[in-house]
């Protein structure tokens, strides 16, 4: 029995090894049209990578055999509960695709329009519902449960259909962002009512001045769905904030907003009323470095980003890389997004996100030095702080790296990230929770031969 037995093979390939291995690396695209043909893969593919979406940026670093899986015939609505706010889908869906069928129901899953294009199976890999995380929780919040497969294809549940499910840990929250605890092909989700009336408005000026408003904004009990900074393409930040509800509590928002701006000396301009339900902020930054920290750890980073690129230079760093990446702050949820897209084709990426792992690096380990000169009650304050940079490329979290110590400068473009890379889609630290399978049947069934 060989591959194309089991499911549909819609490419297939081989490539030297981007690692630098004299040895191929094989590849496949395949499309299942069932879970049951989903999990006869593991059975094959026990030695591979799998990987369940194609990317091209995935595909021209392997290091390893790996499968694509396009989940695309699996995607349909199992369960939806409108008067629970409740849907059980499969992971195969868009998320566009589900924007469209909850908004027949007046509902919505809060997900930035930025990754309509992505399947749910690569949302949750990615583990980011976007700009509106701030309002409506990050997105391991809205995620109820997984029905998903093991290293040996048996199907496993956890989590449940009811936003209460769990009496001990949520094994579900593991799942979102981690893209290789497990392969999930179905997805209960918790859903919200779509507002009757949203605002967008934008503020610009220096990044500290905004981040210290958007504390006090967070300070004032007024609760906007968006809140985040965004780094334009020549250094300047901007900083949107989204109102959301009812219209009358939406139009009393709006003047307190007005207020809190006039008192703190912020000009804020009110977005294009089609902007206003939602921003995409250019596009999705699926290349990308991620830490959480405190709102002072967040004003201590940024400043710092800025001083350690003017100090370090070009002569000992990455050079030009470093213009060819930008930040993103959500201060509601601490979290900090260095994209490493690039705004251009020429830019190469690679270099990018070594450069900026290189400097956040080590602004986190001067923000470290920073606490331990506090006194012994503010330092307990921070004793939760986060110093942990998870490195993802196509959304696939890759590596997390710690911020203790300066990194070594790169002595080969895209070195470390590649290590990374193929750290990550190892097959044998693949599910590490669930049992490995014994023995791969690659080469009895002649599966890898393109």
């Amino acid at each position: 029995m060989g591959l194309e037995d089991i499911c549909n093979v819609m490419e297939r390939g081989s490539a030297a090894s981007f690692a630098g291995a004299d040895t191929d690396v094989n590849w496949f695209l395949v499309q299942p049209a069932s879970v049951d043909e989903l999990a006869n893969l593991f059975h094959i593919f026990s030695e591979a990578a799998l990987v369940p979406y194609y990317d091209p940026k995935l595909k021209s670093l392997l290091a390893t055999d790996t499968v694509f899986v396009d989940m695309k015939k699996l995607s349909a609505v199992t369960e939806n509960v409108v008067s629970d706010l409740v849907m059980g889908v499969q992971c195969g869906i868009t998320v566009f695709e589900l924007r469209r069928v909850l908004s027949a129901q007046k509902q919505i899953f809060p997900v930035s329009r930025v990754y309509d294009d992505l399947s749910l199976a690569q949302l949750m890999a990615l583990g980011d519902s976007g700009a509106c995380e701030s309002g409506y929780g990050q997105l391991r919040s809205n995620v109820l449960g997984f029905e998903f497969l093991d290293t040996q294809g048996h199907r496993t549940k956890c989590g449940g259909r009811v936003v209460k499910n769990v009496t001990g840990y949520d094994v579900s929250k593991l799942f979102v962002g981690s893209g290789r605890l497990a392969l999930p092909y179905l997805v209960y989700l918790r859903l919200f009512a779509r507002a009757e009336a949203a605002v967008l408005f934008l503020a610009q000026g220096p990044v500290l001045e905004l981040l210290h408003f958007s504390s006090r904004l967070l300070a004032s009990g007024i609760n906007p769905y968006i809140l985040e900074l965004v780094q334009g393409e020549h250094g300047e930040f901007s900083l949107y904030i989204g109102l959301d509800g009812p219209t009358p509590m939406v139009e009393e928002l709006k003047g307190l907003l007005a207020k809190l701006a006039s008192a703190e000396g912020l000009l804020l301009k009110q977005c294009p009323g089609e902007e206003a339900e939602e921003v995409s902020f250019e596009a999705a930054a699926l290349e990308r470095l991620e830490v959480f920290l405190s709102l002072e750890g967040l004003a201590f980073v940024l400043r710092h980003l800025s001083l350690i690129r003017a100090r370090i230079g070009p002569g000992i760093g990455p050079g030009a890389e470093v213009d060819s990446w930008s930040v993103r702050v959500r201060p509601a949820t601490g979290r900090l997004i260095i994209d490493c897209s690039s705004y251009s084709q020429e830019t190469n990426w690679l270099a990018a996100m070594e450069a900026a792992e290189y400097y956040l690096t080590e602004a986190l380990r001067l923000w470290k030095q920073e606490i331990e000169t506090f006194s012994p009650a503010r330092r307990e304050f921070f004793r939760w702080e986060n110093f942990s940079i998870m490195k993802r490329v196509a959304g696939r979290l890759i590596d997390t790296t710690g911020g203790e110590t300066l990194a070594s400068p790169p002595q080969k473009m895209g070195a470390s990230i590649v290590g990374s890379l193929e750290h990550g889609l190892d097959p044998r630290r693949r599910f590490h929770p669930f049992v490995w399978a014994e023995k791969s049947r690659l080469s009895r069934v002649g599966a890898i031969e393109p």
